[in-house]
């Protein structure tokens, strides 16, 4: 791409894989790509671009995904795999897929602060694999208007010294998936045990 800011629709899976890039490391789509104009996006959509290094996005995506529409949303498998370094949700942005986000780097962020009006952050959303754990995010903070976080959903970030959940019980919040902050203090959390929220309520 020259400019991709003209772009308002990527298909499923219109560039996954990217010419077989995860193999030849020659990918087309190389580096930065403003996706800021984009308002329906289909599930794989840039998975395996190893070469996408920095996307931006607006907030008012409409994922496609198996051929249903949900608004709001940055679609499963989107950005898995890719060469992101890091990523800035926007605000608008109600959902996040299963994941959207899994085995990125991430390693030039030290923090990363969720929009407020997000709802769900879908299973491995942000999934770091065994073998490439990220060493430099030490800090989370989930918005107040949070319903569910999935499994695995922030898994093997092992510098995550701080996690702040501002979402409660008493506004829809349910417990974290299984190992949503995994691998550590072992293993945070399971789908056994107690956790206090924000205002205090345990369950």
């Amino acid at each position: 791409f020259e400019n991709a800011s003209s772009l308002t629709s990527v298909g499923e899976r219109a560039f996954s894989g990217d010419n077989l890039a995860q193999f030849t490391n020659e990918g087309s789509i190389d580096g930065v790509l403003d996706l800021s104009n984009v308002t329906k996006m289909g599930e794989y959509a840039f998975y395996y671009c190893s070469r996408l290094t920095s996307v931006t996005l607006g907030g008012n995506i409409t994922a496609v995904e198996g051929g249903v529409e949900t608004a709001k949303k940055i679609p499963q498998y989107a950005f898995a795999a890719t060469g992101l370094t890091g990523i800035t949700i926007p605000e608008g942005t109600e959902h996040i897929g299963d994941n959207a986000f899994a085995d990125c780097s991430l390693n030039e962020m030290s923090e990363l602060v969720l929009p407020e009006g997000l709802q769900t952050v879908g299973s491995y959303a942000f999934y770091q694999n065994l073998a490439s754990p990220n060493t430099t995010l030490q800090s989370l903070t989930i918005p107040s208007t949070v319903k569910t976080i999935g499994d695995y959903a922030f898994y093997n970030y092992q510098e995550l010294a701080t996690v702040t959940i501002n979402a409660s019980a008493k506004n829809g919040f349910t417990k974290p998936g299984a190992s949503a902050f995994g691998d550590a203090a072992h293993n945070a959390y399971s789908t056994i045990g107690d956790i206090t929220d924000a205002v205090g309520e345990v369950y």
